[in-house]
């Protein structure tokens, strides 16, 4: 993981898929955290060999393409990125 911000703003990125892993946001005294992250992140869970390294760390705004996998260049389900490539 690699974690930077500022005051107001900290991320913490995942370049094992490329996932913003969190984002905080601290305003009015508040903490908002405007990014999802799948359930089984933090459960402990362990997830079967064959879970695609883009699904095993799903977290984001999920604003992202490609989406599915490609019949043009072979590239993977989410590219080549969020498959560590």
């Amino acid at each position: 993981m690699i974690e930077f911000g500022v005051d107001a703003v900290q991320i913490v990125f995942n370049p094992a898929g490329g996932h913003l892993h969190d984002v905080v946001v601290r305003w009015n005294g508040r903490e908002i955290r405007p990014t999802h992250r799948a359930p089984w992140i933090d459960s402990g869970e362990t997830l079967p060999d064959d879970i695609p390294l883009g699904l095993r760390n799903l977290a984001g705004d999920f604003f992202c393409a490609p989406f599915a996998d490609s019949d043009l260049d072979g590239a993977p389900g989410h590219g080549w990125t969020g498959n560590g490539h």
